[in-house]
């Protein structure tokens, strides 16, 4: 995709944009991944925080985009080799 836009989400953002919703199926935070042309990125520390956060489902919702790769995660061995 031409046109590809990168977001680098951090902790506070996932954590507040999981709160903001009409009900449990409609996050916030999925109407912003569902964004097109979007791709997500993130650093490993994210998931540590998430937990520290106590954000109910905020650590399970995140781990699932991870493991769906829908947010790319680096820890900072990857970031030093793609420098």
């Amino acid at each position: 995709m031409a046109n590809e836009k990168y977001a680098l989400l951090d902790t506070d953002f996932i954590s507040k944009m999981h709160l903001i919703r009409k009900d449990e199926q409609n996050k916030l935070i999925d109407k912003i991944m569902a964004m097109p042309g979007y791709l997500f990125y993130c650093h490993k520390q994210i998931s540590v925080e998430l937990m520290r956060h106590n954000i109910a489902g905020a650590p399970e919702w995140f781990e699932t985009k991870i493991t769906s790769k829908s947010i790319c995660m680096y820890d900072d061995e990857m970031i030093l080799d793609e420098l």
